[in-house]
């Protein structure tokens, strides 16, 4: 949340642009329990993020693949 705020507030400069892989859930928690139950923690978030993309999750199948065929990958 710090960190998300030291950005927010000291770094909105005009042409600058932080890109931020975060676990928005995990956070909604986080928020949660910093600042209460009832407190509105996707609508605190939308001020701090323009843009929102979610990463689907890789099949287990995929993934094993992924993983094999990168370690039996020869540089």
């Amino acid at each position: 949340m710090e960190t998300l705020e030291i950005i927010k507030h000291l770094f909105n400069l005009e042409n600058i642009t932080f890109v931020l892989a975060i676990d928005m859930e995990h956070l909604s928690h986080s928020i949660a329990t910093i600042y209460g139950q009832n407190m509105d923690s996707t609508g605190y978030l939308r001020r701090f993020f323009d843009l929102n993309f979610k990463m689907p999750l890789p099949s287990t199948d995929e993934y094993i693949n992924y993983l094999i065929t990168d370690k039996l990958t020869i540089s």
